[in-house]
């Protein structure tokens, strides 16, 4: 036997390699309502991409009784590399069949958890779990090892997940894929709401609901895998924004302000400096976000750059005063910097995410160069760096937003 790859030696071995992508995201608006379920927030992929590549080989037989051959498979191992980043590789075994690390990295939990994850269902569904190694390279961090906020690790766990999926020949809808990549960053954090890796798979501009997250761990105990990701979920709500398209009157600015920021702390404090006797005041900033997302949402989608400005100051406004509610420091003094440059020069602007750093977003009419300039310059200038990125384009069929839509859509 080779011990490598785990088979039979002079059965049909052919060596395939596969790889997926996904992209980096910023939100535009409702990035603390969205944590609630049902609640929207507009959510963009940007042009950077990461790129998963699972490498293997394939035997002659598709499914085997795998309790027979249970010993077989613990001969397995691979390897995960992070081009670039020879630090954050590591070699990987299996224990009882289940992909183990040989050492403990931080770094590659998402990873890990997203190949448990397809192989949970892969093994629901017979199929022959077999080695391979994963090579991740992405364009998401600076060469400096910058971490810009973009979403790397809903990144790595959707281009981990789809092209582990073409290894294993299983085929799944997009917002089942979505589904079995949102039980997958449950193994590696507390699940979040999701946005994140709606931009991610779908790519473009998205309008975005997260699910009932309670309802989710309580059916991810009760039924398979398999069937859990063909099930709706309640809250869920995934459509597709036209705007910032090839012809689009939009045009997107993001400023990096050289802070990183900690997403899961800085929503714990809103989350605990709005209960008790603040929940009243936290419901009319849920509705006032739903109310100033959804105008967001039209004005982006017929390109009326002073709707759109508007929404953009008035959902900067609305995390103030969720900032003052729940003492929490959203907006740092280098994003109000940001805001305030922008505004210096006829744009809007606001934080992007959880705030507390990282980037910062501005939108302007595409055909206004000279005004896109003057902010990316006087935003380097103060020691903000414009990351010059765009809006990426669709990279996964959605169904496109209907303001009456009020239930999950199923991606086409």
């Amino acid at each position: 036997m080779d011990k490598r790859w785990g088979m039979q030696m002079g059965k049909t071995v052919t060596r395939i390699r596969c790889q997926a992508q996904a992209a980096g995201k910023l939100y535009l608006a409702g990035e603390y309502a969205v944590v609630e379920p049902g609640h929207p927030a507009v959510v963009v992929a940007v042009n950077r991409m990461l790129t998963a590549e699972v490498t293997g080989c394939k035997g002659d037989e598709d499914t085997v009784n795998l309790s027979a051959l249970v010993s077989d498979i613990d001969l397995q191992c691979g390897k995960i590399e992070s081009v670039g980043r020879p630090q954050d590789s590591l070699q990987w075994h299996r224990e009882h069949g289940i992909i183990t690390p040989d050492s403990e990295c931080a770094q590659n939990s998402y990873i890990l958890a997203a190949l448990q994850t397809v192989e949970e269902l892969a093994v629901y569904k017979g199929v022959l779990v077999r080695p391979f190694d994963v090579s991740i390279s992405s364009q998401l961090d600076a060469d400096s090892c910058k971490k810009y906020g973009l979403g790397s690790s809903a990144a790595v766990t959707v281009a981990t997940v789809r092209a582990l999926l073409q290894f294993y020949g299983i085929e799944l809808s997009p917002l089942a894929t979505y589904k079995l990549a949102y039980l997958a960053t449950g193994k590696a954090q507390s699940l979040g709401s999701g946005g994140d890796l709606a931009a991610s798979l779908f790519g473009g501009c998205i309008r975005f609901c997260s699910p009932d997250r309670i309802w989710v761990r309580s059916l991810a105990d009760q039924v398979p895998l398999a069937e859990l990701v063909e099930r709706p979920w309640p809250g869920l709500a995934i459509n597709r924004l036209d705007a910032f398209g090839d012809d689009s009157a939009l045009q997107l600015l993001v400023g990096w302000t050289g802070s990183p920021a900690s997403t899961p702390s800085l929503v714990a404090s809103v989350k605990a400096g709005s209960a008790d006797g603040k929940r009243h005041d936290y419901e009319e900033f849920l509705s006032s976000s739903d109310v100033c997302v959804d105008a967001l949402a039209r004005a982006l989608e017929t390109g009326d750059i002073a709707a759109v400005n508007n929404q953009i100051v008035r959902a900067r406004d609305l995390l103030s005063g969720l900032s003052q509610l729940t003492d929490t420091a959203i907006e740092t003094d280098a994003l109000r910097a940001l805001v305030e440059i922008a505004a210096k020069y006829g744009g809007a602007a606001k934080s992007s995410g959880a705030g507390g750093g990282d980037c910062g977003i501005a939108i302007v009419a595409a055909d206004h160069q000279a005004q896109a300039q003057s902010i990316e310059d006087a935003w380097a200038a103060s020691g903000i760096e414009p990351l010059g990125l765009a809006v990426s384009n669709e990279l996964v069929p959605v169904q496109p937003w209907s303001p009456t839509e009020s239930q999950e859509n199923e991606a086409a």
